[in-house]
């Protein structure tokens, strides 16, 4: 059989052998039966003329099935980042208060009839002994009966805000005041937490941006066919660009300025789709000027560990290099730039471009060409149909379509690229 043929990530040209053509066939998801006919060769000129492939990954698990496991792996989002979020005051100690003011007086008595004892400054925390009623300041009478150098005092509320520390295990955080409201995350015991309303049964604190996902939340984009189909888009292999078609999405993005030769040479040798290898730093690095994106300074402590360095402990450790992180990998929701830091200390990312290049490595090996795990999308990353919540790249539950619109950027400059997309089915 005799053919030319052009394409994306491989150029098929001359006699082919039969083995060659069941390579391409299987590459652009055609049937693989031997020598290619006049059926198949009727699809090969259809595929090069749409430039679209479609092809369908069959699962053994309903829907409803991978969404009860992924229910039980804490799915985060960030939609309810404003809302309320409440804690049981039998959980929680309020024990200090933190000076909210930049120069704050400490009073004998909570009035304004004496002179003050000692101003404060912003962030001084202070041993909390009680609520008081006092003068009216800004519309309220409430003040802080607080110790300050063995001696009792008082500063008005509208100058402190509570702390406390929470006293159970895996205390509960919720959207309401009760025990039926739905549960955004749990507080591990001695927390600290910043008490905004202060309530007999259930305080208001002050509560981070990433909280569990209601199930109603994650359906819709558990759902294959509910959100844009780029999140199916095969990540092997590469769309075919060269460094002039990235400089324009890198052109003025922080550290990511001018990598894209960088990015174009990671793709070749990781085997990895170098749009989706620039649309996922792009997001995870706050194109360019996260704190990881921009370099962090971490050492090993006496006993070995790694840590961030601080003006305060720098002193005392050994083997300091700045570090960079431009995916986002091990950045846990706890405390993503130490756990970022940390890893790309581990790998040895000392520079931009080892970030660069170590992550893709790291991403190729762990998800896109892991011989087990097969995760050759952004669904498959974040959702693991094969094995659903375990092994999943991101807690986020947009996470795969967040990051779909840097990528059909790149592919919309590009009219030629072939588009392989590989949807999951649900028996």
């Amino acid at each position: 059989l005799g053919y030319y043929i052009s394409t994306q990530p491989t150029t098929y040209y001359g006699e082919k052998t039969e083995e060659q053509v069941k390579n391409f066939q299987r590459d652009f998801g055609l049937p693989v039966s031997g020598i290619a006919d006049e059926v198949t060769l009727a699809r090969i000129k259809e595929v090069l003329s749409n430039r679209i492939i479609t092809t369908y990954s069959y699962y053994d698990i309903t829907l409803d099935e991978a969404l009860n496991i992924q229910m039980t792996s804490s799915p985060q989002t960030d939609k309810y980042r404003n809302d309320p979020a409440y804690i049981s005051a039998t959980y929680v100690n309020i024990d200090r208060v933190r000076i909210t003011g930049s120069s704050v007086n400490l009073r004998r008595t909570p009035d304004f009839k004496h002179s003050p004892v000692r101003s404060v400054g912003l962030g001084t925390t202070l041993t909390f002994l009680g609520e008081v009623t006092g003068a009216n300041h800004q519309g309220s009478t409430k003040w802080y009966e607080v110790r300050y150098n063995n001696q009792k005092l008082y500063v008005h509320s509208s100058l402190a805000t509570l702390l406390g520390t929470v006293t159970g295990n895996n205390v509960n955080v919720r959207s309401g005041q009760g025990t039926s409201y739905h549960i955004f995350g749990k507080l591990k015991k001695d927390t600290t937490v910043t008490i905004i309303n202060r309530g007999s049964k259930w305080h208001r604190i002050s509560y981070s941006t990433w909280r569990n996902a209601t199930r109603s939340d994650v359906r819709p984009y558990l759902d294959p066919n509910k959100n844009d189909k780029y999140q199916h888009l095969l990540l092997s292999g590469t769309a075919g660009l060269e460094a002039k078609d990235l400089r324009s999405l890198l052109s003025g993005k922080g550290t990511l300025n001018g990598t894209e030769s960088i990015f174009i040479n990671a793709s070749r040798k990781y085997n990895v789709n170098e749009a989706y290898l620039v649309a996922h730093a792009l997001l995870e690095s706050g194109n360019g000027t996260s704190t990881l994106a921009k370099g962090v300074e971490v050492g090993k402590d006496r006993n070995g560990n790694i840590v961030l360095v601080t003006n305060s402990n720098r002193k005392n450790l050994t083997d300091i290099k700045e570090v960079y992180n431009m995916f986002g990998i091990a950045a846990v929701d706890s405390n993503p730039v130490r756990g970022g830091a940390r890893k790309a200390y581990e790998e040895g990312w000392t520079s931009v471009k080892k970030a660069i290049e170590g992550g893709a490595k790291w991403i190729s090996e762990n998800y896109v060409n892991h011989p087990s795990y097969q995760q050759n999308t952004l669904y498959k990353m974040r959702w693991n149909p094969n094995s659903p919540g375990t092994h999943q790249y991101a807690t986020d539950i947009g996470w795969a379509v967040k990051q779909t619109s840097r990528i059909k950027t790149v592919y919309d400059k590009l009219p030629n690229a072939i588009l392989h997309f590989d949807i999951p089915v649900y028996k």
